[in-house]
């Protein structure tokens, strides 16, 4: 068994691969020198049942120390709307916090100049959030899979699988047929972090304004990440 870090964009499904890990076997490893107050992967076991989770962007400088890992990303739109949800029960993104609810995913979806994490300075946005970590996929040592693969009974087989062969882990038809059955649903491990967890959810939460407004961040995202044909999503109802 191989030890790995899980990287994500944020709200695209980060604790659902943790519980996926956990159901496979592996444990928490907290990967953090609280002395430097950053992140340190270096003392993360290269074997062993251990996973770390962590958002990509702040990863980036400690790629060396990253041996093997699991990117997951998800529909920018569904992004959008989980994140907002998140910011609202546990109160991240303070500086949207006091917007009214279509206010603050347009400034999300946009951009907001402010403060973050104690920090002033200008939320980029979710073009930028988006594209600015999918480099990850490519990496050596990094399985890719995308939050909606786990939606459905044959491609969350193979999901599972995938990740389990990445991992060399020994995967029974029992230890398989365990993992599908109890991923789904609320996390014990992260209650705070569980909603619906439904694909599409932006449909319910969307006016036409930040339809028009992602569409024209994210340019043809969509379209290349495969989640849309064409822009005509926009306009429909």
């Amino acid at each position: 068994m191989k030890s790995c870090v899980v990287l994500s964009i944020p709200g695209s499904g980060t604790h659902l691969i943790m519980k996926l890990l956990n159901l496979l076997g592996m444990n928490e490893f907290f990967c953090y020198n609280s002395d430097k107050k950053e992140y340190d992967f270096s003392i993360l076991p290269e074997e062993g049942d251990y996973a770390f989770a962590a958002h990509a962007s702040p990863c980036e400088k400690h790629y060396n120390q990253i041996k093997r890992g699991i990117f997951i990303t998800r529909d920018p739109r569904d992004i959008v709307i989980s994140t907002y949800f998140n910011a609202r029960k546990i109160g991240e993104y303070p500086h949207l916090n006091h917007l009214p609810k279509d206010e603050w995913l347009m400034a999300f979806i946009k951009g907001y100049p402010g403060e973050y994490q104690g920090k002033k300075g200008i939320y980029q946005g979710i073009n930028w959030l988006f594209k600015h970590q999918i480099n990850w996929r490519t990496r050596p040592g990094i399985y890719f899979t995308r939050y909606e693969n786990f939606m459905e009974e044959d491609s969350m087989r193979k999901e599972i699988i995938n990740i389990a062969n990445h991992l060399e882990i020994q995967l029974t038809e029992e230890k398989l047929d365990y993992c599908m059955k109890n991923l789904l649903g609320s996390n014990p491990l992260y209650p705070e972090r569980f909603r619906k967890g439904i694909v599409g959810d932006w449909k319910n939460h969307f006016k036409k304004e930040h339809r028009i407004a992602i569409d024209e961040e994210i340019d043809n995202l969509l379209i290349e990440e495969g989640y849309e044909k064409d822009h005509n999503w926009v306009n429909e109802t």
